[in-house]
């Protein structure tokens, strides 16, 4: 191109393109970081809603507010459907990490503990509650630290 003018027109339009994308990125990635702060801030309130329904002759609405926090903040977080998060799932979901492999486990045990006691007849001690809740509390804080792989290998599950 001999004119400066002409080499300008020419690649404007791709610089243009080339910082638009770099904003769209950037709003994106914010956007994401406001999602999971909300999903953060709700699992929290649904675990203190949990304690407030700490009764072991009704443990039912204890454990359902319990699975609920705990398998919407993973849905939230690593963007798969909550109705896919199952104890046999989560550990593909969370990833491989050492940490991703402590969280899944708990979480994990968690989801089939608030199974067995929502669908149960059964009657839950006020110590099996407490310990549920520390290892959901500890499953929650750790999955709060993991970056969601990037990869989509998760959601074909």
């Amino acid at each position: 191109y001999r004119r400066t003018s002409t080499l300008l027109i020419v690649l404007l339009p791709a610089v243009l393109l080339l910082v638009l994308s770099a904003k769209n990125l950037v709003v994106a990635k914010v956007l994401g970081d406001t999602k999971v702060r909300g999903a953060w801030k709700k699992a929290v309130r649904g675990v203190a809603k949990a304690k407030s329904h700490m009764n072991p002759d009704a443990p039912q609405e204890f454990y359902s507010q319990l699975a609920k926090s705990l398998i919407d903040y993973i849905a939230k977080k690593f963007e798969v459907p909550a109705p896919g998060i199952s104890a046999m799932t989560v550990g593909s979901i969370i990833g491989d990490s050492d940490a991703g492999k402590r969280a899944a486990k708990l979480a994990s045990e968690c989801m089939e503990t608030c199974d067995f006691y929502r669908f149960s007849a059964q009657k839950s001690s006020v110590q099996e509650m407490k310990d549920v809740l520390s290892k959901v509390d500890e499953a929650l804080s750790i999955i709060h630290r993991i970056t969601p792989r990037k990869t989509t290998e998760h959601h074909s599950q």
